[in-house]
C-alpha cells in the first residue's frame, strides 16, 4: 500500500488543478499517493467563483476561532491524514495544523510566501512564522525573494530552504500563443486594447480599472478593454461592459481561450495586486502595467523591466501613459525561461523525497 502525502489548502482553486494533478502523476513511482484537504471557500475566496476539484482532493470542514484580529482555523481531518508520511501546510504563524505537526515525528514541509508580500504582516506575526519555519523538516517558497527574507531571520537553515517557484498552466497558454502569432488571421490589427485577467475584489483595484478605461477613451475613443474574473465586484464591471462599446466582460477563461484574448491585446492592466496572473503575461508575451500597489505577490518578480511598467499614481495618468507605451510597443517576443507546471511540480516532489531520506 502506498504511503500517502498530505497537503493542507483553503480551498483549491481551478488554477492549481494542473499542478496537483502533476505532483500525483510524479509521485505515483515512488510509491505515493497525494491527497489535498480543503475546506469549501468563504467570503471573497468563494465569490471568485473558481473552486476545483480532482482525483486526489477531499473536502474538509473547519472551524475558525478569532482573537482580537487573530484568526486561528481548526480542521477536522479524517484518519488517513493523521497517518500520512508527509504534510504539507501552509507557511502561515497561525497555521494550527502546522504547529501541532511539527510537535510530531513525521516530517513536515511549510509552503508559503516567506514574506507578507499581500499584506501587512507586522513584526509580531514575521517572528512567529519564522518560528514556525525553523520547527520544519523544509520550507517552499514561490520565490526567491521570500526565501531569502526567511533566512535573515537567522533561525531558518539555508539547506532547509527551496524557492520552487509557480506557474500556471503556461505550457498549453504559451503553445496557443505562439500558434495565433504565426497566423496572421488570429492576431487582431487594434494597438490600443488592454486585457485584465484576476478576481474582482478589493485587492485587484477594480475601482482604479474602470476610473482608467474611462480616462483611455477620453484620449482614443476606440480604445477597448477586456476584463476575465469573477469575484464580489462583477456587478460594476458588468455595468461598465454594459455601458461601453469597447469594454467585454469575460467571466472565465483559460488556456487556448485566454490565448485567444492575449492575441487580440497589447498590454495587460493589473492596478492591484499582480499575483499569478504575472506568468499569464509572460506566457502571452504581454506586458504588465501596473501601479506602486504596496501588496504586491511575489510573482511580479518574475517580470524583467521590460516586462513591468509601474504607472499613475492616478487613474488619468496611469492611462495616457499606458496607451503611449502601447504605441511604442514593438512585435510580441515570447521568452523561454518562463516557469511552469511541469519545473513546479518536479521541484516540490524533490522536496518530498529529500525529507523523507529517498534522494
Amino acid at each position: 500500500m502506498n504511503q500517502l502525502v498530505a497537503i493542507t489548502q483553503p480551498y483549491v482553486p481551478a488554477y492549481r488543478v494542473p499542478l496537483f494533478s502533476a505532483v500525483a502523476e510524479k509521485l505515483m513511482p515512488h510509491g505515493l499517493d497525494l491527497k489535498v484537504y480543503s475546506a469549501r471557500p468563504s467570503g471573497t475566496q468563494a465569490r471568485r467563483g473558481d473552486t476545483a476539484s480532482g482525483p486526489w482532493h477531499q473536502e474538509i470542514s473547519t472551524r475558525n476561532l478569532r482573537i482580537g484580529r487573530w484568526s486561528i482555523q481548526s480542521r477536522d481531518t479524517p484518519d488517513a491524514f493523521r497517518a500520512a508520511a508527509v504534510l504539507i501546510s501552509e507557511l502561515e504563524a497561525l497555521n494550527a495544523t502546522a504547529w501541532r505537526d511539527t510537535l510530531r515525528s513525521r516530517p513536515t514541509v511549510l509552503w508559503g510566501h516567506g514574506k507578507g508580500f499581500v499584506n501587512a504582516t507586522g513584526k509580531v506575526s514575521d517572528f512567529v512564522e519564522s518560528v514556525l519555519a525553523a520547527r520544519a523538516d523544509h520550507v517552499m517558497t514561490y520565490s526567491p525573494e521570500g526565501r531569502e527574507y526567511l533566512l535573515r531571520s537567522g533561525r531558518v537553515s539555508p539547506s532547509s530552504v527551496t524557492s520552487i517557484g509557480n506557474s500556471t498552466d503556461t505550457v498549453t497558454l504559451r503553445r496557443a500563443t505562439a500558434a495565433g502569432l504565426s497566423d496572421p488571421s488570429l492576431v487582431t490589427p487594434s494597438a490600443r486594447h488592454a486585457l485584465y485577467v484576476g478576481g474582482l475584489d478589493r485587492s485587484k483595484r477594480i475601482d482604479f480599472l474602470l476610473e482608467a478605461y474611462e480616462e483611455g477613451l477620453r484620449i482614443d475613443p476606440d480604445f477597448r478593454l477586456t476584463v476575465v474574473g469573477m469575484g464580489e465586484e462583477v456587478g460594476r464591471v458588468q455595468a461598465h461592459a454594459e455601458k461601453f462599446n469597447g469594454m467585454r466582460y469575460v467571466p472565465e477563461a483559460r488556456g487556448e481561450r485566454l490565448a485567444k484574448l492575449g492575441l487580440e491585446a497589447s498590454a495587460m492592466w493589473i492596478p492591484g495586486r499582480v499575483g499569478l496572473v504575472a506568468v499569464d503575461a509572460l506566457a502571452m508575451g504581454l506586458p504588465v502595467h501596473t501601479t506602486d500597489y504596496p501588496f504586491h505577490a511575489p510573482e511580479i518578480g518574475f517580470l524583467r523591466d521590460n516586462e513591468v511598467a509601474y504607472l499613475g499614481p492616478d487613474a488619468a495618468r496611469f492611462a495616457a501613459d499606458s496607451l503611449q507605451l502601447m504605441d511604442e510597443a514593438g512585435s510580441k517576443r515570447l521568452r523561454d525561461d518562463i516557469p511552469t507546471i511541469e519545473s513546479v511540480a518536479e521541484n516540490m516532489v524533490t522536496v518530498v523525497l529529500d525529507v523523507l531520506g529517498r534522494t
